[in-house]
């Protein structure tokens, strides 16, 4: 037991073969600590599996005990670079890693966080809000991207998964009666366009968009709706939109993104994405969002800065 009282053992009750495989830590991967969830490259190589929310075939890290180690040891890229891994199945009882900043108690539902850890799940989960403001759209009359995105990962959407997509981008800095106009998209169809508007500093485009999958494969499709504003923050207009049925291709990524385009190309003339908010939600008798176990005993990280270890069972 470690000083938390949670075991260095990653199998607490395996229903299955005691057997395990093992491969070879991808270089400069980052840390991989027994516990960890692990993704395999077409090489072979093992690495921290990085989708956050994904559903792919699991597979943990164990300690490496024939050396002597325990989970919370970490495999590096010479000494300890080969991992032996398990691929658990429903029944399961594991010692994982939970995310730093998690607080979750019996039965919380988790899912991958995309670093090898765990996170909170559910009927809806968090896939991306932006830490900070994106670089400044400014002195262009070219239509252009803001850089805070988020790129759905291929094979990851099925039919009746929702997504929501939400935030707003600020204009920092206007000039004269030059106008903006932004557009919300996945992929390359556009969701909506707030239309050029002559905007003050501190006016805002304010966007909640829900998007439904319909049908998947590479011409799977998809419905949306939601409402945007544009101009002073309290008193813009609320305008709502719908795109009718149209194509996405599920077996490949989707990047979700805003753009900005400004009439004049002046200096004065600056625009950032202040938030953007991605959630998705599974549909009915998916397992949650992402999720794939639950948690056997509670943990509360919320004031750490540093992933804990979580007992859980997988479903």
């Amino acid at each position: 037991m470690d000083a938390n009282g949670f075991p260095s053992t990653v199998r607490l009750k395996v229903l299955h073969r005691l057997a395990y495989e093992e491969g070879r830590k991808k270089t400069s991967s980052g840390t991989i600590l027994g516990g960890y969830f692990l993704e395999k490259d077409g090489n072979g190589y093992l690495s921290p599996y990085s989708i956050k929310g994904g559903k792919d075939e699991l597979m943990v890290a164990l300690e490496d005990a024939l050396q002597g180690r325990r989970m919370e040891d970490a495999y590096d890229d010479t000494t300890y670079n080969f991992i032996p891994y398990i691929m658990p199945v429903p029944g399961d009882s594991l010692c994982c890693w939970l995310a730093a900043g998690q607080n979750v108690v019996v039965d919380d539902v988790l899912m991958h966080n995309g670093d090898g850890t765990l996170t909170k799940g559910g009927a809806t989960a968090n896939l991306y809000a932006n830490a900070a403001d994106s670089a400044a759209v400014t002195n262009t009359t070219a239509e252009t991207a803001f850089d805070k995105t988020y790129t759905i990962p291929a094979g990851s959407l099925k039919v009746g998964d929702t997504i929501r997509i939400r935030g707003y981008a600020i204009a920092t800095a206007t000039n004269s009666t030059d106008t903006l106009s932004i557009k919300l998209k996945i992929g390359s169809t556009v969701l909506f366009t707030a239309p050029a508007t002559d905007v003050a500093n501190g006016d805002i485009v304010e966007f909640d968009a829900l998007l439904t999958i319909r049908t998947v494969g590479a011409t799977g499709t998809l419905v949306a709706s939601g409402e945007y504003s544009i101009g002073v923050p309290g008193t813009a207009t609320k305008r709502s939109f719908a795109v009718a049925s149209t194509t996405i291709d599920t077996t490949a990524t989707q990047l979700i993104s805003l753009t900005a385009t400004w009439s004049v190309a002046n200096s004065g003339n600056s625009t950032v994405l202040r938030q953007l908010v991605v959630d998705k939600g599974e549909a009915a008798g998916a397992g949650g969002a992402g999720g794939f176990c639950k948690v056997l005993e509670a943990r509360d990280l919320s004031l750490e800065s540093s992933p804990g270890k979580v007992k859980v069972r997988i479903f």
